[in-house]
């Protein structure tokens, strides 16, 4: 198992926190979206911080917003008049 031999000699290992999952393949892309969080946002999820989660969730959706709009605010017809 690669995982028993990633954390041979990285001990001790303490378990801060877990999830039941009734399947393998719903565990898994649970795993790989909290490996996609900010420490900040890990720790908060480990101490059971629900607020500031919220918070992290709020601020990602209003940056992915600003951003969309940035790029809607592109026009290829304003261009081809530059050149």
């Amino acid at each position: 198992m690669r995982s028993a031999n990633y954390l041979r000699g990285k001990t001790p290992v303490k378990l801060v926190y877990f999830e039941r999952f009734r399947s393998l393949k719903k565990a898994m892309k649970r795993e790989w979206q909290i490996k996609q969080w900010s420490k900040v946002k890990k720790e908060a999820l480990i101490r059971g911080d629900t607020a500031l989660l919220k918070k992290t969730i709020v601020s990602r959706l209003r940056s992915k917003l600003q951003s969309r709009a940035k790029s809607k605010d592109y026009s290829p017809e304003r261009s081809r008049g530059k050149n």
